[in-house]
Formats: structure tokens, C-alpha cells, sequence
């Protein structure tokens, strides 16, 4: 029997990090003297020529994460996940609404959504299967040791930076849960299709 849920939620899946990734470029690209190498993510959110596009893009981001885990909670029916999801999209909305001039709120969302995005890549690999439950374990490890240094680099503990800089590091943080949405969204997808292919 066919279950449009699988095809909803890949596609609010792929969509949301798509537009989010090319919106990260373009904000890099119209931002005056935007080093990728030396500033942060969220400067975009500051600038004035990107603070629309990047703070709405953003809050989709987080809106679509919670649309998301409505959809798929009664597929999976496991709690926790959702929660991963919920949380997550609370991150990215709370970083949207208060940008880098309000600097304790918004490290504190961006915390919660740089936490978040990449527990749930970890958390969502019990219900997929292999390599994609591997994959997605890889990715949102990656994004959790990346964070524990970038954490430690920006408190003085650390300086781990390198050759990548500060924008880099937090790159390394988001891009690859993005890229890994993106894929995931299109594992649901062929999902869907597989159950339309053979419910027919």
C-alpha cells in the first residue's frame, strides 16, 4: 500500500537543505568582504545585504524540520527520533529569530541547532539500511567531533582552525548534515516509489 508520507517527507526533506545550502553560497557571494575562510555562518544573518535572505531561509529550514517529524512520526512511531527532529528545527528557528547582535540567545540556538542536526543523522540510522545506516552515523559523528573543536577553539582551549579557518571549521559542522538531508530525502523518495511499484 502505497504511503504518501515517504514522498511528503523526502521532498520537505531535500528541499529545506537545498535551499538552505544555496542560500550559505549566495549570502557568501553578495556579502561584502564575506571570507568564507575567517567569518561565521551566522555573520550572514548580520550583514545587511543578506540578513532577509538568510534569516528567512533559515527559519524554512527549522519550519520544515518540524513539518517533517509530524509526518514521519507515525511511520516510524519512535519518540526519541522525534524529538531529534523537534529539537533541531527549535535550533534553527531560535538562530533565525536572534541573530549574531543578540550574541547569548543566539549561541545557545545555534548550539542546540548544530547539536541537534547532526544527533539526528545518528539516531535516524536504526530504521535505515546498510550502508546508509553507516553513512549516516559517519556524517553526524563528523559534525559532532568538528563542533567539540570548533567548541574548544573558540573558548581558547584549542586552536584547531588550520587551514580552513573559523568559517571553514563551522562549515565542516553543517555542510555535510545538509548534504546528508538532502540524501536521506531522496532515500524516502525512492521509498515511496518502490511501495507505489509494488502495491501495483
Amino acid at each position: 500500500m502505497l504511503r504518501p508520507s515517504y514522498l511528503v517527507i523526502g521532498l520537505i526533506l531535500s528541499i529545506m537543505s537545498a535551499q538552505f545550502l544555496l542560500v550559505l553560497m549566495l549570502g557568501a557571494a553578495i556579502a561584502p568582504d564575506y571570507s568564507i575562510h575567517d567569518n561565521a555562518i551566522s555573520d550572514l544573518g548580520v550583514i545587511a545585504q543578506t540578513t532577509l535572505l538568510f534569516n528567512t531561509s533559515l527559519f524554512l529550514f527549522g519550519l520544515f524540520i518540524i513539518i517533517a517529524a509530524y509526518f514521519y512520526h507515525p511511520l516510524h512511531k519512535k519518540r526519541s527520533i522525534t524529538l531529534l527532529f523537534i529539537i533541531a528545527g527549535i535550533g534553527g528557528i531560535g538562530v533565525a529569530f536572534f541573530p549574531l547582535n543578540n550574541p547569548v540567545i543566539h549561541s545557545i540556538f545555534a548550539l542546540i541547532a548544530f547539536l541537534f542536526t547532526n544527533l539526528l543523522p545518528i539516531g535516524i540510522s536504526v530504521l535505515l539500511p546498510k550502508p546508509l545506516n553507516v553513512l549516516s552515523i559517519v556524517i553526524g559523528t563528523l559534525g559532532l567531533v568538528f563542533l567539540l573543536l570548533h567548541f574548544l577553539s573558540g573558548i581558547g582551549v584549542l586552536n584547531v582552525y588550520g587551514v580552513i579557518g573559523h568559517g571553514g571549521s563551522e562549515r565542516m559542522i553543517v555542510y555535510p548534515v545538509l548534504l546528508w538531508f538532502i540524501a536521506f530525502g531522496g532515500y524516502l523518495m525512492a521509498s515511496s516509489e518502490k511501495k507505489m511499484v509494488t502495491s501495483s
